[in-house]
């Protein structure tokens, strides 16, 4: 097969032709001399924000809070590139007016609740984490190259997530917690023997929404480790990848994470047509790698076996914790079905839950505590009129990507990256919220890339890629 020929790229040794390129880009996706500048402070930007140096900074190092969101505005030097220097158009993708219309709801659900000043912080951190970040993402990374460039950035901030966690694990050093990049949590498991094993937190400091960053980067990992059109080097490298991500993962013991990982990989297996005999050696290695770095787990998953009591009248033999979520769970859909059009107000479902979920006798909660679950949360604080929008923008995200397309195509990895954050959604409620309108930001060009931007960045006063073959010329130049 001829492949399509390219306009001249600038190498360091001047401007000349540049050679085949495979359809997805990789050779200059993934040559440094042809990184511009835009596409590389993108990276950079994306990769200090999923590795949490702002928060890391402001919570262990005394930077003040403000330089923290100033952090993710350097993405707006590349937005000023593209909008100015080469005059490309803002981009307002149709999710965006679904982000709106929630913003909107949420405004009147806050005005409404019993702490409107609280839910004025919420409504604030959504503008900043979530509605300015978006447009930033979707803006500052353009083109399938841009794209593919930005999700090996954030694999590589889960190898350095991970590979501190091993290093933690292996060395027990869990005191010594890295300048916040290698965090533990308050919690532990015990091992056979009687030992005890911290939860590792990363540097995100919440074992279990650093569980779910990992997740997300496992999926987009293991997506990239199939394409079938990329140089094998690399497909070894997104493959190698997932072990310190995955370990990562496992050390946070998330009984949630482990759940919606396979739930995700089997819908990976399924999308890209993978063999039968292929899922079950996928099946046993992973049990394998779970038996060599975290064997705890095992037995923290068997606990889930309990939640079957959780109807009858012997609750009390459940799990804890099972029980615990359960009954925050319960109580945040209580407050969905008596304030079904505005709900309780944005960030106020924490009150509500402890009160309701009292009522229900089966373990008293303590303190605010938050649902378990993202949607029963979204329902219960801003009611039908607020959960319509927010599930507006995750179908919309979803079918802007679509779901019929070629395994080459890194469309698919941002949306197993998006599925993987969405399954997992129903474990945990909606915090850490700049991660999730990242992926988000991230769907929106995946599904731009698809229709209507080059696969590849060529110099902007050099010829675009052409799909039609270059007419046949004679030895005298004629045609």
């Amino acid at each position: 097969m001829t492949l399509p020929s390219v306009g001249d790229v600038r190498w360091p040794g001047g401007v000349g032709p540049s050679p085949p390129v495979p359809p997805s880009g990789y050779t200059v996706a993934t040559a440094p001399v042809s990184w511009t500048a835009p596409a590389s402070m993108t990276a950079l930007v994306l990769f200090g924000l999923w590795l949490n140096l702002p928060a890391v900074a402001v919570r262990f190092h005394g930077v003040p809070r403000g330089l923290a969101y100033v952090f993710f505005l350097l993405l707006a030097v590349p937005c000023a590139t593209h909008l100015v220097r080469r005059r490309q158009p803002v981009l307002l993708p149709r999710p965006l007016w679904w982000m709106l219309a929630y913003f909107g709801a949420m405004a009147i659900s806050g005005a409404s609740s019993e702490r409107p000043d609280e839910a004025l912080d919420r409504l604030v951190a959504h503008v900043a984490e979530g509605l300015v970040l978006y447009l930033l993402v979707v803006n500052a990374v353009r083109g399938r190259t841009a794209l593919r460039q930005a999700l090996w950035a954030l694999l590589l901030a889960g190898v350095v997530m991970g590979t501190l966690s091993i290093g933690q694990r292996l060395t027990r050093s869990y005191d010594n917690e890295l300048g916040g990049l290698a965090q533990v949590a308050d919690s532990s498991v015990s091992a056979e023997g009687g030992e005890s094993h911290p939860r590792l937190a990363g540097p995100i400091g919440e074992k279990n929404r650093y569980a779910q960053v990992m997740l997300v980067l496992l999926a987009v990992a293991t997506c990239l480790a199939l394409e079938p059109d990329a140089p094998r080097r690399w497909r070894l490298a997104a493959a190698a990848s997932s072990v310190p991500i995955g370990a990562g993962m496992l050390l946070t013991y998330s009984r949630g994470a482990l759940v919606a990982a396979a739930v995700v990989l089997l819908g990976l297996g399924w999308l890209t047509g993978a063999r039968r005999r292929h899922l079950v050696a996928g099946a046993l290695l992973a049990t394998a790698v779970v038996a060599m770095t975290a064997p705890e787990t095992f037995a923290r998953l068997a606990e889930l076996r309990g939640a079957t009591q959780l109807a009858g009248s012997r609750a009390q033999l459940v799990d804890g914790a099972v029980l615990g979520r359960a009954v925050e769970n319960m109580a945040a859909a209580r407050i969905a079905i008596e304030r079904p059009l505005i709900g309780i107000g944005p960030a106020q479902a924490r009150y509500g839950i402890t009160a309701y979920g009292n009522e229900l006798r089966l373990k008293r909660l303590v303190g605010p505590r938050r649902a378990h679950n993202m949607y029963l949360e979204e329902l219960a604080e801003n009611g039908v009129l607020g959960f319509i929008p927010f599930l507006g923008l995750l179908v919309s995200s979803v079918r802007a990507i679509g779901l019929r397309r070629r395994a080459a195509d890194p469309a698919l990895a941002v949306l197993a990256g998006l599925a993987a954050y969405l399954v997992s959604a129903v474990f945990l409620h909606l915090s850490y919220q700049r991660y999730f309108f990242l992926v988000l930001g991230l769907a929106a060009v995946a599904a731009r890339s698809r229709e209507s931007l080059a696969p590849l960045e060529v110099c902007p006063d050099q010829p675009a890629i052409s799909s039609e073959p270059a007419p046949h010329r004679a030895r005298d130049g004629r045609p």
